[in-house]
């Protein structure tokens, strides 16, 4: 920024700016830029948790770096190196039945009974839709935990089973046990298991070569241990597959395949113009539920797997948070406005991590 000010001094001096030296200044400003950002945001990850975060805009790399503890003896990780994505799963599931409905092989505005015939009729009044607006009225989990085995068939006897205090359309309540519906839906309509549904729908078309789900074969060192309290506690290399958590968790992935899936999202060609609006359009009020607090989010809404914020300038962006019990947590975040992606990826510090001072770091130069 200093050669910038001496440039513009000169120019004033002289009464003009050569070419030469406009570019010089703009070589800097842009050099500047990368290091002041990763100065800023550091500080809100060094020390209180380990992962990897990455910041783009456009082509342009702003932050792409690793955090590890010594003190901890948890390793820097890569760039390539995936982690649990707790319930930005649920954005991978959103994708799969959008896909669906693409392919006219579901309808958002059908019952779900209509694909999970066994569930019974006082759940009729709950559509794809209100699923995956979090609108279903069923309360927030299954019984268990991340880990207790459950099979399609177990699981979908218990949603049967469930006894809900509203219906649907009775506005947003954040369930798991909603995208855990939708699991089923995309296994019983594609008749595939979830897992190669999943791939055939979405991970193979949107090239994601790091993504993958727990209990997957993943190559040595290729996904990161989690850690809780100082104590590994395992990785999506480790974990068993359930039912309890398909659809809402159980996804991998690297921060470039985070930011690939959204690209693909936002071009032409993986979604239709209709899904793709769906996809990027506010939804329902969560009632002042928010994934982070931070001085760039006034309102927030939530459809399709994502959240929907409108800042201080009227700008729209999405995204999605997650956190599990093994002690990883993450955070994604895309303004289609000046095109700037933030991938947040952890296997640590969820409980001294604060998502909120991290945001107004990134975000603080708007």
């Amino acid at each position: 920024m200093r050669v910038i000010a001496v440039l513009c001094f000169l120019a004033a001096l002289t009464g003009y700016l050569p070419a030469i030296a406009q570019q010089a200044a703009r070589g800097s400003e842009g050099a500047a830029r990368p290091a002041l950002l990763s100065a800023r945001v550091a500080p809100t990850v060094e020390g209180k948790a380990t992962g990897y975060v990455l910041v783009t805009r456009g082509d342009a790399t702003l932050m792409a770096r690793g955090f590890g503890s010594e003190a901890e003896r948890i390793p820097t990780p890569t760039r390539a190196t995936a982690f649990d994505l707790s319930s930005i799963s649920k954005l991978f599931t959103a994708v799969a039945i959008l896909r669906l409905s693409d392919q006219n092989r579901v309808n958002l505005d059908s019952p779900i009974r209509r694909y999970l015939p066994e569930l019974p009729a006082r759940l009729q009044d709950i559509t794809l839709r209100h699923a995956l607006q979090h609108d279903t009225g069923f309360p927030p989990y299954l019984t268990g935990d991340d880990q207790t085995q459950k099979s399609a068939a177990e699981v979908l006897a218990e949603i049967a089973s469930i006894s809900r205090e509203r219906q649907a359309g009775s506005g947003f309540a954040y369930s798991d046990v909603g995208y855990v519906a939708l699991a089923l839906v995309v296994e019983r309509v594609s008749g595939r298991p979830f897992r190669e549904a999943m791939r055939q729908l979405v991970l193979r078309p949107a090239k994601l070569t790091r993504t993958g789900f727990y209990g997957d074969r993943w190559a040595p060192n290729s996904v990161a241990m989690e850690y809780a309290k100082g104590a590994a506690t395992g990785s999506p290399a480790t974990f068993r597959f359930t039912y309890a958590i398909a659809g809402t968790g159980q996804v991998a992935a690297s921060v470039d395949d985070l930011r690939r899936l959204f690209a693909q999202l936002n071009a032409g060609g993986f979604l239709s113009r209709r899904s793709r609006l769906l996809l990027f359009s506010p939804g329902i009020s969560t009632s002042g539920r928010l994934p982070y607090r931070g001085p760039d989010v006034l309102d927030v809404t939530y459809s399709m797997g994502l959240f929907h914020f409108r800042d201080r300038q009227g700008r729209i962006a999405h995204g999605h948070g997650g956190a599990n019990e093994f002690g990883g947590h993450a955070f994604v975040y895309w303004r289609p406005d000046d095109e700037l992606f933030v991938a947040a990826l952890f296997n640590s510090g969820a409980q001294t991590f604060a998502r909120g001072a991290f945001m107004a770091a990134v975000t603080a130069a708007d």
